[in-house]
């Protein structure tokens, strides 16, 4: 679910609760997606030093 959104991208929670920084695929825009929306995204990579996890959203869902 969308959480937040920041210059670029969005906050997403999972359902276990931890956050992900996401930006939007290709074929989205911001104005398509706003805070509370259901989405489905991809997990990109995680900053073992940040502690920070990174994806993509692919879809509304």
């Amino acid at each position: 679910m969308i959480a937040g959104k920041y210059g670029g991208g969005v906050f997403c929670n999972l359902p276990d609760d931890t956050v992900c920084m996401c930006n939007y695929s290709y074929q989205h825009e911001d104005s398509d997606f706003v805070v509370g929306d259901h989405v489905m995204l991809i997990i990109q990579r995680y900053d073992d030093v940040k502690k920070q996890m990174y994806g993509k959203i692919v879809s509304k869902c």
